[in-house]
């Protein structure tokens, strides 16, 4: 059987990694309302020279 402690862990680790799940299928909009790859994200932030 587990201990409380185990499983308030349990509950507490699960708190913090849904959200983080849920946004890991999502691609960045970029302040747009067009979702942007990897390809894009490099090619915009590659293209500013504060960047670099």
């Amino acid at each position: 059987m587990a201990s409380s402690t185990e499983e308030q862990d349990r509950l507490y680790r699960e708190i913090l990694l849904a959200p983080l799940r849920m946004s890991a299928d999502c691609l960045p909009e970029m302040g747009g309302a067009d979702e942007v790859d990897l390809a894009g994200f490099t090619a915009l932030y590659g293209a500013d020279p504060l960047c670099h």
